[in-house]
């Protein structure tokens, strides 16, 4: 038996075996509590690391919510070769069990590769459903990139942490209550319309419940502040409180706001109107829902400036928010002005790219007549060389006799 070929394998498998088996890993963790900076990648000075830090501490001993900063030279310094900056972030997040001090999994980690020239935001689970994305990666477009772009690391991180502030320090979002076995369907928190305006409403969307089995809410609200949702759009806050409340795909929500008027020279009150509807009204009936918002913003703004000749009061404008939802649970048709106008941009859309197309093809035609007549002009030519190759051949050739140069009814890939 040969021993030394023995050996020599299971030396290979000893020194292999930890070479495939390497794990992903992190940066060690801090020692000292009150560090929220690991620069594994070392593209800060020892100043920017304290100032970082400094900034990140401040923050968590105001909320009650870490941030921590993350620095690695590349993925593969991490034994992490093919993964992206999202996966790797996550995984970071967890094995350093980052977590605030209410245990409401509010933590953000802000993680950089160098060499990779990657970059995420990895935001805590107990974010989810608060729609932050649009935030974070407004953020990340019009602060961080920049910076980054130019190898600005401290600039680029440092921008940040700034950024992400508001999300630390914005407190749980809060929605009014409401509850399905009062049959209140108005919930006026922004206290906009009167008691009289209110009861006539139920009544109105109440009978539409009976009959259908799909609720109509309507939902007013003073500001987004208020409800510590500021740095949600008011359509994003209520599709929140769709969800929250549990609409069935046949339900509708209408959200009202009275937006604050800062101009003092004016006594027009500025709202924005929004809706969140089921799945039931994809297609057709979602863009026509979704049509009629400004149009009642445009009404009230009207009516206030010249008249309820020109435009409507905000109490018309909730009858006709019944109107519009009950046309739209009843599947009621449209007539051809609102199919076209809410069919209008599919309508553009499509026709530009019919007559793109037949743009396309009718650029195209002379380039195939002209390939069409040199096919032609090269069978002939070819046609004439074999005649000419054939008539120096015996009459009673085989190859005479088998080939008489005739292509035209060929295929290409016969010839």
């Amino acid at each position: 038996m040969n021993f030394r070929g023995m050996t020599l394998v299971v030396l290979l498998l000893f020194v292999l075996a930890p070479m495939s088996v390497q794990a992903a890993s992190v940066p060690p963790a801090p020692e000292d509590d009150g560090v929220w900076v690991i620069d594994a990648a070392n593209v800060l000075s020892s100043s920017e690391f304290d100032s970082l830090n400094a900034l990140c501490n401040d923050l968590y001993l105001e909320t009650g919510r870490p941030i921590l900063v993350l620095t690695i030279e590349s993925f593969a310094s991490q034994y992490a070769d093919g993964w992206g900056e999202e996966e790797y972030a996550n995984f970071a997040f967890d094995e350093y069990g980052i977590i605030d001090d209410a245990g409401q999994d509010k933590a953000i980690l802000v993680f950089m590769s160098e060499d990779d020239r990657r970059f995420w935001t990895e935001l805590g689970g107990g974010y989810a459903g608060e729609n932050w994305d649009a935030y974070v990666q407004s953020v990340f477009d019009n602060e961080v990139g920049p910076f980054l772009g130019e190898d600005r690391w401290f600039d680029g991180v440092n921008a940040a942490v700034e950024g992400l502030r508001p999300i630390l320090e914005e407190g749980e979002i809060t929605i009014p209550d409401f509850d399905w076995s009062d049959e209140i369907w108005v919930v006026d928190d922004g206290n906009i319309l009167s008691n009289d305006e209110e009861t006539e409403l139920n009544l109105i969307i109440n009978e539409i419940e009976l009959e259908t089995s799909c609720p109509i809410i309507i939902l007013t609200i003073n500001s987004l502040g208020e409800k510590n949702a500021s740095m949600l759009s008011f359509d994003s806050y209520i599709d929140k409180v769709f969800d929250e409340y549990g609409v069935q795909d046949c339900g509708i929500i209408w959200g009202i706001m009275k937006e604050i008027n800062l101009d003092p020279w004016s006594d027009i009150d500025w709202y924005q109107i929004t809706v969140s509807s089921g799945e039931q009204y994809n297609g057709d009936w979602g863009r026509y829902l979704r049509d009629q918002p400004w149009k009642m913003q445009d009404s009230l703004y009207y009516g206030q400036e010249y008249g309820m000749n020109e435009g409507s009061s905000l109490f018309e404008v909730t009858i006709d928010i019944t109107q519009y939802s009950e046309k739209a649970i009843n599947d009621d048709g449209f007539e051809i002005k609102e199919w076209l106008k809410i069919n209008l941009m599919p309508i553009l859309l499509s026709s530009t790219l019919l007559f793109f197309g037949i743009g396309l093809f009718v650029y195209s035609l002379p380039n195939k007549f002209k390939f069409r007549r040199r096919k032609e002009e090269a069978f002939e030519n070819t046609a004439i060389i074999n005649r000419a190759i054939m008539s120096n051949l015996a009459g009673d050739s085989n190859a005479r006799r088998e080939w008489n140069g005739v292509f035209r009814n060929m295929k290409d890939s016969e010839i």
